[in-house]
């Protein structure tokens, strides 16, 4: 993998190519060129930097619902402030978890869950969750409908 480096600039151009793929990364360079209004050699070079320079990573998603992962959650967790890294780490190698974060406020962890139903989810939290040292309190917010999930997020376009 290539070797990140932070605050990388991007410009319209980019974002605009960056949009494209985040919609449908398998499109081809010359409909994106068609959509962003450069060449397909223009579209080709600024993706190869894109992708060399690790700001983007061409990935297939999985629509969860397809396959009966139907129940999504957030799991708000208080964590004893010195077990916040390990526990994060302990429960983001659970299948079911699919975005971990630590965050700042009431909550430490945030933690994204999918499951087949409620009665698989309610098992997760009675015996993957409640049996992890550090973990304080666990609260489940059922997901009741997914407006926009984290993979479609694309950069602002510059102004």
């Amino acid at each position: 993998m290539p070797r990140r480096k932070r605050n990388q600039v991007i410009d319209g151009a980019d974002a605009r190519i960056i949009a494209q793929l985040a919609r449908d990364g398998r499109k081809p360079n010359v409909a994106i060129a068609q959509e962003v209004g450069l060449s397909e050699t223009a579209v080709r070079r600024r993706l190869e930097r894109l992708l060399r320079n690790g700001i983007v990573r061409v990935v297939g998603r999985l629509n969860p619902e397809t396959i009966g992962y139907e129940v999504d959650a957030i799991l708000a967790l208080l964590v004893d402030f010195n077990k916040v890294d390990e526990v994060g780490e302990k429960l983001s190698r659970e299948p079911n978890v699919r975005y971990a974060a630590v965050g700042l406020g009431e909550y430490d962890l945030l933690v994204w869950v999918s499951f087949r139903s409620n009665a698989e989810m309610m098992e997760f939290v009675a015996s993957k969750v409640r049996n992890v040292p550090g973990i304080i309190r666990c609260q489940v917010y059922p997901v009741l409908r997914t407006i926009r999930r984290p993979e479609d997020w694309a950069p602002p376009l510059p102004a």
